[in-house]
């Protein structure tokens, strides 16, 4: 039986629940429509849901008191992120207001699919 190193199954999780975030699959405190607000999503629903407690307020700033992603799981979620975008599963800027990354969206040619259809 071949099994999945501990990294590429952390990546296939932090995938999964990334795309259940932008798929409103899970509820997350941010709507995903930014980064930083996706970053918070996953974290909320990574380790068993809500995120590690530890890794609540470790950093000052805007998002103090939300869950936050180790060093490692933000860079893991940086290369899913960009696979994503890779895949035509969303494209970057939320709108003409907001035309540039952190700001994401669904791509067109995935915003009627449903999330068992985009793997």
């Amino acid at each position: 039986m071949i099994t999945a190193k501990p990294e590429e199954a952390r990546k296939a999780k932090i995938r999964a629940i990334t795309l259940d975030i932008l798929f409103q699959k899970v509820k997350v405190t941010f709507e995903p429509f930014n980064f930083n607000h996706l970053k918070i999503g996953v974290a909320e629903h990574l380790d068993e849901g809500g995120g590690k407690q530890e890794n609540r307020g470790l950093y000052s700033g805007s998002y103090a008191s939300e869950a936050k992603l180790t060093n490692s799981d933000t860079e893991i979620l940086m290369e899913v992120f960009w696979d994503l975008v890779v895949e035509k599963v969303f494209t970057i800027g939320s709108d003409a207001d907001n035309p540039a990354y952190p700001n994401f969206r669904l791509h067109s040619s995935v915003r009627k699919k449903d999330r068992k259809d985009v793997a």
